[in-house]
């Protein structure tokens, strides 16, 4: 019966995961953009330099927004979990995320970084990417030496170096530098500030390659690796489908057609669905 089905169902399916994918690379696209968004304004809040229409009460609106953005996606998937207690004990977090602590308290500044990982976790690819072993490492190094530039030319030329403002000028001289970009707005004037530019320089022409590498090798296979699961899933739930409409008709089914059905029912009960058959690719 598998092999019956397998010609409708494998073009049925293609046709199915393209429309879903495309809707997914949108969904993603979008909370790229938000998660983005939201990042560079409250990273522009924190800072004195802020523009006059970035005010705390347009700030405001943007967190109760995102609140009421959370709120619905939060009360939609609670309305579709079966165990609504479990749901709610394993995402206390999104739940923190909604609550508008700081409208009584003076921890905006934290409310507005729990919102910020919550978007986050509402894309599979920004979440994985996030969790994974080798980016955490390459990330962590990076920004080891970011850190470790800006911090030298800091010390070294903060008061020599009159395009040198604030430790947040030293940083972003540091990532250009790294990336190579360089793009002249700060020059170090010391013997130490260029010693420290030209191993940054150095540093990144081999580390930013190698991450850069790792990152889209990383997004490559967690792409393969959903595409492969929802095909999964997809043939496992055609077969339970084809399944139920020989059911339903078992009456009329010949010896052999029963067999196959039994052997069937056998194999999506013991086999997981990442065993279940493939097509062929030919």
């Amino acid at each position: 019966m598998v092999r019956l089905g397998g010609s409708f169902m494998m073009n049925w399916l293609k046709a199915d995961l393209s429309w879903k994918l495309n809707w997914k690379t949108i969904y993603e696209i979008v909370i790229a953009f938000f998660v983005l968004t939201y990042g560079i304004l409250l990273i522009q809040n924190s800072f004195d330099a802020i523009p006059d229409y970035l005010t705390q009460e347009n700030m405001n609106w943007i967190d109760y927004a995102l609140i009421w953005f959370f709120a619905i996606e939060y009360s939609i998937r609670f309305m579709f979990a079966k165990e609504k207690w479990k749901f709610v004990k394993s995402h206390w977090f999104d739940l923190i995320s909604m609550i508008p602590f700081d409208a009584f308290f003076r921890i905006a500044r934290l409310m507005r970084l729990i919102r910020l990982i919550r978007l986050i976790k509402m894309s599979s690819v920004l979440s994985a990417f996030f969790r994974s072993k080798e980016v955490k490492f390459s990330l962590i190094i990076v920004a080891g030496i970011v850190f470790w530039g800006a911090s030298g030319v800091y010390l070294i030329e903060g008061r020599v170096n009159s395009s040198l403002q604030s430790f947040v000028d030293a940083i972003w001289w540091a990532i250009v530098t790294t990336t190579t970009v360089g793009y002249g707005d700060i020059s170090p004037v010391t013997i130490g500030g260029r010693v420290i530019a030209v191993i940054l320089m150095f540093t990144g022409i081999g580390l930013i390659g190698s991450v850069t590498a790792s990152v889209a090798t990383h997004f490559i296979q967690y792409l393969d690796r959903t595409d492969a699961d929802d095909h999964d899933n997809k043939v496992r739930g055609d077969l339970v489908q084809l399944v139920k409409e020989k059911v339903s008709s078992i009456h009329q089914l010949n010896e052999q057609e029963y067999r196959q059905l039994l052997l069937t029912l056998e194999l999506l009960r013991t086999q997981p669905s990442n065993d279940l058959p493939h097509e062929k690719k030919e």
